[in-house]
């Protein structure tokens, strides 16, 4: 049957107008050539493709382009939206969960509006989803920038009677960059930093260097990295340290989600070794953006959550007034001493 459909069968050229010709045809339509020690085409087809399939990955790929004649579509490793969604929970983010004792801010920025997702951070890393949202208008005018600003400086309550303000926040410098280094450059001492993503696979997680435009100061990001770590904490089933916190509401809708899992895993071959990359599955993935960014300020930040905590619980039973927290954090040196601890 397959032999006479094969018989039956005719070319359909996709461009008839080109002079030149080319031809795509797969194995299976082959019907010339049959070695004898198979039964029959097919039992040679089944044969070739178990050996591809046993001697490894590089062998079933070129089984699959030699043969097949089709592209080889790498498999990655993904989170799915399911397990994603999931995680979703049942708590307020004003007043505060009493677990958190910092808050971070992150900002993506497109052509028309500031995408943005404020996190709370506890002891160990435990985060929680506080707001996602958006700020609508042009980034290359002062109104968006304003809203952003008067964003930043909101405070949650917390549980103990204080008030969280934001304590460091990342803002991506990718598209309209000009706009961004005018908006974080004066505002540096706020820990409202300008970042950039790195194009080097394994880069640390931060690093920092100065711009000439006025010794700007520019955190770049290894994102690998902090995918690697996001994509970890977001198959973790128990809560407790570096899981990850996400309220039902406040943003968290199923577009968030879509766009948190809207990568994969994937490797290739670079110079006879395997390569770790990460593909996009989707043309939106702000929310995993926001995330590498709210975990690249809480590593700028460098804050001592046990002492933040305590002093969280003192207020809590000595103080019936209502108190602004002052983060006291200890950050690492980057790339040079002086500016870290001008942050305390």
């Amino acid at each position: 049957q397959r032999v006479q459909m094969v018989m039956n069968g005719k070319w359909i050229a996709e461009h008839p107008e080109r002079r030149l010709r080319g031809y795509h045809l797969s194995g299976l339509n082959r019907i010339m050539g049959r070695k004898k020690q198979f039964t029959s085409y097919l039992h040679e087809f089944v044969v070739q493709f178990l050996d591809a399939k046993h001697g490894g990955r590089e062998n079933l790929k070129v089984w699959t382009n030699v043969f097949l004649a089709e592209s080889w579509e790498e498999r990655g490793e993904r989170i799915s939206l399911t397990t994603a969604m999931e995680q979703a929970e049942d708590y307020k983010t004003d007043p505060l969960p009493a677990s958190v004792g910092v808050l971070t801010c992150a900002v993506d920025v497109q052509k028309d509006r500031l995408e943005y997702e404020v996190m709370g951070w506890g002891i160990s890393e435990e985060s929680w989803g506080i707001e996602r949202g958006a700020i609508h208008g042009d980034p290359e005018k002062l109104e968006c920038w304003k809203d952003l600003d008067d964003l930043l400086h909101r405070k949650w309550n917390h549980p103990s009677g204080s008030r969280l303000g934001i304590a460091a926040t990342c803002v991506d410098s990718g598209y309209a960059t000009t706009s961004v280094y005018s908006f974080t450059k004066p505002r540096q001492n706020r820990r409202i930093f300008a970042v950039e993503g790195s194009n080097q696979n394994g880069a640390p997680l931060i690093s920092k260097r100065f711009l000439k435009q006025g010794r700007t100061t520019l955190f770049i990001v290894g994102g690998d990295v902090a995918k690697d770590s996001i994509f970890a904490r977001l198959r973790m089933k128990e809560h407790g340290p570096r899981f990850m916190h996400f309220p039902i509401g406040y943003g968290y809708n199923e577009e968030h989600f879509r766009q948190l899992t809207g990568e994969e895993v994937r490797t290739r071959m670079k110079n006879g070794f395997q390569i770790r990359y990460y593909k996009k599955l989707r043309e939106r993935n702000e929310s995993l953006d926001l995330r590498v960014y709210n975990l690249a300020a809480l590593e700028i930040l460098q804050p001592n959550m046990e002492r933040i905590m305590e002093g969280l619980k003192v207020e809590s039973e000595e103080s019936s007034e209502e108190e602004v927290v002052t983060v006291k954090t200890h950050p690492k040196k980057i790339n040079g001493g002086g500016f870290a601890n001008s942050w305390r």
